[in-house]
């Protein structure tokens, strides 16, 4: 089995070689990297960037509806809770006149 010998020199061209693979290797992505986008990679992006913000006010959208309805709900309940009670504080107010008037006290109205 024969040995590969190696020269210095031989190792400095393969090493050079390399090198020079590797430099321009990383000037292409540099070129790539520098480079301006075009107009379809722009719009590309404008109408991806749109999409995402009509997804995003869309669902702030139906949030703030269905929190509009619940306190839609809450106003309606509260209504009806006072007409409940004003009802009642009337019959109320309707039995002690009627009880003042058996017993003999004059209620004063104001």
């Amino acid at each position: 089995m024969a040995k590969k010998i190696i020269k210095k020199s031989n190792l400095n061209n393969e090493t050079d070689e390399l090198l020079k693979f590797v430099i321009e290797k990383l000037e292409l992505i540099d070129k790539k990297i520098d480079r301006k986008p075009d107009r379809i990679e722009l719009v590309h992006l404008e109408n991806g960037i749109n999409r995402k913000m009509n997804m995003a006010i869309a669902d702030l959208k139906d949030e703030m509806l269905t929190h509009i309805d619940g306190l839609a709900n809450k106003i309606d309940e509260y209504q009806t809770e006072q007409a409940m009670i004003m009802s009642q504080l009337g019959r109320h107010e309707n039995w002690h006149y009627k009880v003042a008037a058996k017993v003999g006290v004059d209620l004063l109205s104001e």
